[in-house]
């Protein structure tokens, strides 16, 4: 069912301010086992360079807070699991690569140098905060399939390379796992005209197709 965390419930008076928050949490207290989610960085039109800029300019102390939590409630066999997602507005990147300053922008090695970027940076608070760097781990996903688009390629290439190069890496290719045939034939683009978005359907179908292929890797 869809679930819906409002910090008022349904037909009360509006939050009335002043109202601060660090963070809330919703939790199953029925599970003893599971996944927890959390949503680092989020937000329409950003590329990998956006998230690797956004990330470095976020003070040690606030991002060592977000990481606490998110270990916080696990057992001692701590696993976290960052998943790095993005390509379709990498293509529009006109911006120097974060660290090296590579350009195009937009090209694979830049994309790949935006992608280290943002593991290093992860990798420096676990440093920084003396937690075990092994429980911490990195996954590289280029964003689905459009037909004919050699740029997403080149990314899904850089993608499986950094996953090789790099320690506690993967990768999964939604190309391989869901095509833009099949994306289009079962109508899970959000439009006939709109490809760089998927229906509610085709996220659902995609992930799941996603996490079958990781599962089948263990």
């Amino acid at each position: 069912y869809s679930l819906g965390f409002r910090y008022v419930g349904a037909g009360e008076p509006n939050l009335q301010a002043p109202f601060f928050s660090l963070y809330s949490r919703a939790e199953n207290l029925d599970r003893q086992t599971g996944f927890s989610f959390s949503t680092l960085h989020y937000g329409g039109g950003y590329s990998a360079r956006d998230m690797a800029e956004a990330l470095d300019s976020t003070d040690d102390e606030t991002l060592s807070q977000y990481f606490k939590e998110v270990r916080r409630l696990q057992g001692p066999d701590k696993k976290v699991l960052i998943r790095i997602n993005s390509g379709l507005n990498d293509r529009n990147e006109l911006s120097p690569s974060y660290m090296l300053g590579i350009v195009p922008g937009n090209s694979r090695e830049a994309f790949g140098d935006n992608v280290r970027s943002i593991v290093t940076r992860i990798e420096s608070i676990w440093i920084l905060n003396g937690w075990d760097i092994d429980e911490l781990y990195f996954l590289i996903v280029v964003s689905h399939d459009v037909s004919g688009d050699m740029q997403l390629e080149e990314y899904r290439s850089e993608a499986e390379q950094l996953a090789s190069d790099l320690p506690r890496t993967a990768s999964v290719n939604l190309a391989s796992v869901a095509s833009a045939y099949t994306i289009f034939q079962n109508n899970w683009y959000v439009s006939p005209n709109d490809f760089n978005h998927l229906s509610v359907e085709g996220y659902e179908k995609i992930s799941t197709r996603e996490l079958d292929a990781i599962i089948s890797c263990i």
